[in-house]
């Protein structure tokens, strides 16, 4: 499934009845780091359909649309392991993406740094890459729709966001 046929999913998930994120149901979550929030929170997804985003709204989505997700999430698995992935930029303090996944029985992260959606050039090539993959460049703009405009909007549950972050 392309990134653009999953595009708008977080517009097309409803207000779903509130879930307990655990660490079983966890299958991928997407964080950030800047200076002004370092431990920033962007979407986590719950099977079987269940995600919560930026402003701790508990949302189910439409299966089409989780299945689709997580099948984007698992190209990023795919990826060659590597320390960090950075995107060219002339200044520094940029923030850091962190892509966590379920890779069996353990969790595993990609990091991205600088990630925005018009650079991609790397800062020197990484794994053979001399820009960031498409995979991870789709998926954090994906996940990011769960983060734009959020201000606590009807529904949010800033509770709910530290209890994943307890699971992540």
């Amino acid at each position: 499934m392309s990134h653009n046929s999953i595009a708008g999913w977080h517009r097309r998930a409803t207000i779903g009845a509130l879930f307990e994120p655990t660490a079983e149901s966890l299958v991928f979550a997407v964080k950030h780091s800047t200076p002004v929030d370092p431990k920033g929170f962007t979407a986590a997804f719950f099977a079987p359909n269940h995600a919560v985003d930026a402003d701790g709204r508990a949302l189910t989505l439409v299966q089409a649309d989780f299945d689709a997700l997580v099948s984007a999430a698992s190209a990023v698995a795919a990826l060659p392991r590597t320390f960090q992935w950075r995107v060219t930029s002339e200044i520094t303090c940029h923030p850091i993406n962190y892509i966590r996944f379920e890779d069996g029985t353990a969790q595993q992260t990609v990091e991205v740094y600088n990630w925005n959606e018009e650079t991609r050039e790397l800062e020197e090539p990484t794994e053979g890459y001399t820009e960031l993959p498409d995979p991870i460049q789709n998926l954090l703009k994906l996940a990011n729709e769960a983060a734009q405009g959020a201000s606590r909007k009807r529904g949010s549950n800033p509770g709910l966001v530290r209890k994943v972050k307890d699971v992540l």
